[in-house]
């Protein structure tokens, strides 16, 4: 699956145009759809990490994106800012940049 979204990182909707979220959008739908048909793409995130900060507690968010990424093959590191240096002065986007290259 091609997109423009390729190592794109989602700290706010703000950053992103109409046309990525969109794009965003339609791609999760197709997936969903096909997870349903029984189509695995357990492949998409395969051997990778993937890093879920957030700054409220969100149960149902947080377990829809866990589940989402195992069932792409990926594993997911929930944190917050009191488990990270963000509590301590360190921007969300450096964050993001250190954990981007693990």
């Amino acid at each position: 699956m091609k997109s423009l979204l390729k190592g794109k990182h989602l700290l706010s909707t703000a950053d992103w145009s109409d046309e990525e979220i969109e794009t965003l959008m339609l791609t999760t739908e197709k997936l969903k759809l096909e997870y349903t048909l029984g189509i695995q793409h357990d492949d998409i995130c395969r051997a990778k990490s993937l890093f879920m900060l957030f700054f409220e507690e969100s149960t149902r968010t947080r377990n829809a994106f866990e589940c989402g990424i195992t069932q792409l093959g990926g594993h997911g590191n929930y944190l917050t800012p009191k488990a990270t240096q963000i509590d301590h002065g360190e921007t969300p986007k450096d964050t993001i940049e250190v954990l981007g290259r693990m």
